[in-house]
């Protein structure tokens, strides 16, 4: 499907980042989302 991952953290991720975010904000809330988003699909499935 069109816009999705094949695994997560994917590249849309880590470009996707706010130019107001240091690397290191980026770094921890790409990983809070990663976290968020398994725990999601666990509770789904």
């Amino acid at each position: 499907m069109r816009g999705e991952c094949t695994e997560i953290p994917c590249e849309k991720f880590w470009k996707n980042k706010n130019p107001k975010w240091t690397e290191e904000e980026h770094k921890k809330i790409v990983e809070d989302r990663v976290v968020l988003l398994k725990g999601l699909f666990v509770k789904k499935n």
